[in-house]
């Protein structure tokens, strides 16, 4: 498995998931040249996309949508196909299993799972139900929000209105909360994709700082690799198959 992020982040968001015989798009929020690009860039064109998911119908994870109507997307419109949420539904031998999150519009994470390794995709929330923690603990390969830093958002210009929805059980994940999901990982974890960071209200050395002082509060060693997700960045982890 190997997991390529396109995008991330209010400016869009695109992530690829490459299994043994099995491409999977989550998220189109992206242009459609430059997600063309980006799949060009590791020898691929929009047909060896074999299914789209959708977290939800913000426009940073859906806008391309409509040009891509002819493949196979996965979500809640009744024009899509749609999938059985906390159940397993197989794909040529890749298990997806969404599950809800909690933010303003209905959104879903995703756990994936071909062979012995597992991918998980979460993104857009406000606050991650412990009973879904499960699939922090089983990922190999974590996506996960660290969206704001909230003495940083206060200090934006933004409208209070704005403020208290990003930082709302229906908004967004901050570094604290994000970091806290994070250290239920349990050494299973090889490679973490931190996502969506906000250019205004965040700060890469802030993220991990708050990753360190989690970590050291529930005595646990950082023994995973981090990437820093972004606009017009392209992060990658995980092996293709020698196949």
């Amino acid at each position: 498995m190997k997991i390529y992020n396109f995008i991330s982040g209010s400016k869009g968001n695109s992530t690829l998931v490459r299994c043994d015989d099995y491409n999977i798009l989550i998220d189109i929020g992206n242009t459609k040249k430059y997600l063309l690009e980006c799949l060009s860039n590791i020898n691929l064109t929009l047909e060896d996309i074999d299914i789209i998911l959708i977290t939800h119908f913000h426009t940073d994870h859906f806008k391309e949508a409509k040009y891509l109507e002819d493949l196979n997307i996965y979500s809640r419109l009744n024009k899509h196909h749609d999938l059985s949420i906390n159940k397993d539904n197989i794909f040529n031998d890749v298990i997806i299993k969404p599950f809800k999150l909690s933010h303003d519009d209905e959104c879903y994470g995703y756990q994936i799972k071909d062979n012995n390794e597992v991918y998980t995709h979460i993104s857009d929330t406000g606050l991650l139900k412990e009973e879904y923690y499960k699939y922090i603990k089983e990922a190999d390969y974590l996506y996960l929000e660290f969206n704001h830093d909230p003495q940083l958002l206060q200090r934006t210009d933004r409208p209070a209105l704005v403020k208290r929805r990003i930082s709302s059980t229906k908004g967004h994940l901050s570094n604290q909360e994000a970091a806290v999901i994070l250290a239920q990982s349990n050494g299973k974890l090889k490679d973490l994709l931190v996502a969506h960071i906000s250019e205004e209200a965040n700060d890469i050395d802030v993220i991990a700082q708050e990753i360190n002082k989690v970590f050291n509060d529930f005595e646990k060693e950082i023994d995973f690799n981090i990437q820093y997700t972004g606009f017009m960045k392209v992060s990658s982890c995980g092996k293709e198959s020698d196949k």
